[in-house]
């Protein structure tokens, strides 16, 4: 078998140099396209010796059974459409509709459209203030409510990250399974602090995020043949016909990359990481050591008494862009591909950093009331209204500001006071409600 069997089967029909009749529309060398000119060529189809992407029986099939290997998990499966179609295959196989579905509140929008589609009933175990959810408290949940399966993100966008194996286990002792969504931890099999590896059932794995990955590149990871046989196709129900071939290509050649230099790249990134650390200490702040993310850089600058936002202004200046930025923590992603130069951008930044004397602190998130099932809401007849004048009423979509994608309030919940200051403390003046 090749190593590259996808890119390699691209090569061979690029050799035939046919006469392309057939979609994409550029035909691979449109000229109104020409800053795209070199990926053109690989911007390709399903026909022949290509494969199907939900029917994989040939190249595609033989590159995700090499994917495989990376994850230790008895099936990788490719996505062109992100954790948010892993996430959405993962409820659709684990639960039924009607079914309970305990999710930690910290959850991405995509969970609650699923949710939506797939008429689940969320149950809600809340993070504490350092962003984790004590086993005990799932195990608590779970003997109180009828649940059919666990699903848990981690890492969150600060890189913190649940007890996994410590859940895993007690999901066990229930027979229930454990799926997690890990957009922002793709990498962390380089640092064995995987999922997959501490026992999650499924794991949707943006790789796009973290990895050398186009954007829109997953993987969806299944531990064992509880769900295999049908993973397949329930990624067909939500994913495009049209799957992004350079997307898929990109997740094959990521995949040799990270066999032949990801664990190495990241023990590297991690001195460089450290090194920032280091100095960010020396300006008065302070990172976690346990459960957390070893090279996702967040500093909390609201324990300094700096307004996040203005420490984003800081970074702009010299030059540095962050991923997120809200009032009180500024997180960056730090990859291999970084440079030297970057590095020291960043550090140069943070040595204009100055604590100002007093925390700031965000307040804790709300907590509504649900009074309708989430289908209901996001299918029922809705307006927009003005947030202030929002209180008492239902609604009927989501309000996550993004990042970090997590919802204040979800479809189904009642609109209260405090969700009221949320909302208008993240700038959020209208709010989709029922009729």
């Amino acid at each position: 078998m090749s190593e590259l069997p996808l890119f390699d089967a691209i090569k061979r029909h690029l050799a035939e140099n046919r006469s392309r009749f057939h979609t994409p529309g550029h035909s691979g060398r449109t000229a109104s396209l020409y800053p795209l000119s070199g990926i053109l060529p690989y911007d390709l189809t399903e026909i022949g010796e290509l494969d199907s992407l939900y029917e994989a029986t040939g190249v595609i099939a033989e590159s995700e059974v090499l994917a495989a290997r990376v994850f230790g998990s008895y099936s990788t499966l490719f996505s062109a459409g992100g954790a948010t179609l892993c996430i959405q295959a993962m409820l659709s196989l684990a639960a039924k509709p009607g079914d309970k579905v305990l999710f930690s509140r910290n959850l991405h929008r995509s969970a609650i459209n699923a949710c939506a589609l797939l008429d689940i009933h969320p149950v809600f175990a809340y993070p504490g203030q350092n962003g984790r959810i004590p086993p005990e408290e799932i195990n608590r949940l779970l003997a109180s409510a009828d649940i059919s399966a666990v699903y848990l993100t981690s890492p969150d966008y600060y890189g913190r990250l649940q007890s996994i194996s410590e859940i895993a286990a007690i999901c066990e002792i229930h027979n229930l399974p454990l799926l997690v969504d890990n957009a922002h931890g793709s990498h962390l099999i380089f640092f064995d602090m995987h999922p997959l590896t501490l026992g999650a059932e499924m794991t949707a794995c943006s790789a796009h995020k973290t990895l050398p990955v186009l954007t829109g590149g997953a993987y969806l990871n299944l531990r064992g043949q509880r769900f295999a046989a049908g993973a397949k196709s329930a990624m067909a129900v939500f994913g495009s016909t049209s799957p992004s071939y350079p997307v898929l290509l990109s997740l094959e050649l990521c995949r040799d990359w990270c066999e032949k230099e990801g664990r190495n790249a990241f023990s590297r990134l991690k001195s460089k990481v450290d090194a920032v650390r280091h100095e960010a200490v020396r300006q008065g702040f302070r990172f976690e050591t346990e459960l957390t993310d070893p090279v996702r850089l967040r500093f909390d600058t609201g324990a300094l008494g700096i307004d996040a936002r203005q420490a984003a202004a800081v970074f702009l200046a010299h030059g540095v862009q962050p991923e997120l930025a809200d009032r009180s923590n500024v997180v960056f992603i730090p990859t291999p591909f970084h440079t030297e130069e970057d590095f020291s951008h960043l550090c140069s930044a943070v040595k204009c950093l100055n604590p100002l004397g007093h925390t700031h602190r965000q307040s804790p998130p709300p907590r509504p009331e649900t009074v309708l099932p989430v289908r209901e809401a996001a299918f029922a007849a809705w307006e927009f209204i003005s947030v202030k004048n929002s209180a008492g009423r239902v609604a009927a979509g989501a309000v996550c500001p993004c990042p970090p994608g997590i919802p204040l309030i979800i479809p189904g919940e009642k609109i209260d006071g405090d969700v009221i200051l949320h909302l208008l403390g993240s700038g959020i003046e209208t709010v989709k409600v029922v009729k």
